[in-house]
């Protein structure tokens, strides 16, 4: 079996927790039969993510200092990974489905990025395995972070488009010293988020979609 999504969908900026929500929906709703495979593209607003096997140490400050301090919300969720950062900066893109086999789901997925980064003057990423996520050099420009029940997969990866300063709230991914890239930095260009999106709906359409 083979990933394949019946629509791609661009959600533009939405707040986490109520996204999360609508995505356990839809995957429930997958499970029991009565929604369709789909691809989400979305901002978010500034959130810190913990992932199931995250390290409280890899919060650089307080989780009560990030909150009331730095205006970001700390938020658990059940995807694989440590601590991310998810903000107006990135793309997020969830793709919300029944899989077969996951090496081969993020394969194919990692190929459809490297793509889009192609587009966008960046022809050195790489797709790694451990730890997850496409690589320039040596700076994470898209984290991957996925639940998976029943083969039905539910969270996913993003993209930073942005320039941020919000990583030095956490070490990235549980990553110590790491500094995350961007597509701005890489190619000093000044894209807009919806700009990508458009260019990834086009591509994932044609890669994922039926």
């Amino acid at each position: 079996m083979r990933f394949w999504a019946e629509d791609v969908k661009w959600l533009g900026l939405q707040g986490y927790r109520p996204l999360h929500s609508r995505m356990v929906q839809q995957r429930d709703d997958v499970l029991a039969g009565s929604a369709p495979s789909e691809i989400w593209l979305v901002q978010h607003k500034p959130v810190i993510t913990l992932g199931k096997n995250a390290k409280v140490q890899n919060l650089l400050f307080s989780k009560e200092d990030i909150e009331q301090h730095k205006g970001i919300k700390v938020v658990e969720v059940e995807r694989g990974g440590d601590a991310t950062y998810h903000g107006p900066s990135q793309l997020m893109v969830y793709p919300i489905g029944k899989i077969g086999n996951v090496v081969t789901f993020l394969t194919r997925f990692a190929t459809v990025f490297i793509d889009v980064l192609q587009r966008f003057g960046i022809n050195n990423a790489t797709w790694q395995e451990n730890p997850a996520g496409i690589w320039v050099g040596n700076r994470k420009i898209i984290a991957c972070g996925l639940h998976i029940r029943k083969q039905v997969v539910m969270h996913g990866f993003a993209l930073n488009v942005k320039k941020t300063g919000h990583w030095d709230l956490i070490n990235p991914c549980g990553i110590k010293g790491s500094v995350p890239t961007s597509v701005e930095e890489e190619t000093e260009s000044g894209l807009e988020i919806e700009d990508v999106a458009m260019s990834m709906k086009e591509i994932l359409a044609e890669k994922f979609c039926k």
